[in-house]
């Protein structure tokens, strides 16, 4: 089992306007571990994106504080690429009547929003963890 199950758990824990296609944005979510892996460890963070390794009640209570810093980091990943597609013509964005590409200044502004986001959503999380730090070994001695 993954961090996100699905793209409407993922949207549970960031929010955006808009549809986002499950293909598009969960490719993302592992690339986003380069973020949070050197504040908790490698060893956590494969537990919570293994879930099937340790299912335990430690784990499980960590999950959505992963899931709430993990996703922005993933829209992150995601921003500069997810409107770019290739064709026999080169690079392309899709464009219709209702919509059209957003500015660089917005999209500038909202990889930054998305990068604040997270990073307060790990802030939480390491509050969590070192509220209680006897039920995450795996954070407090590892030392990747």
């Amino acid at each position: 089992m993954a961090l996100f199950n699905d793209i409407t758990q993922f949207q549970e824990s960031v929010r955006v306007n808009g549809d986002l296609d499950e293909d598009s944005i969960l490719m993302h979510v592992e690339q986003a571990r380069k973020y949070v892996e050197p504040w908790v460890g490698v060893a956590l963070v494969n537990l919570c994106f293994d879930q099937d390794t340790d299912s335990s009640d430690e784990v499980q209570a960590l999950l959505p504080y992963m899931r709430a810093c993990v996703a922005p980091f993933a829209m992150v990943e995601a921003a500069p690429v997810i409107d770019l597609g290739i064709s026999n013509n080169g690079f392309v964005v899709t464009v219709s009547s209702n919509q059209a590409p957003a500015s660089r200044e917005r999209v500038a502004a909202f990889i930054a929003q998305m990068t604040t986001t997270g990073y307060e959503a790990l802030a939480r999380m390491m509050e969590f963890m070192l509220a209680n730090k006897t039920d995450y070994t795996q954070w407090t001695s590892d030392t990747d």
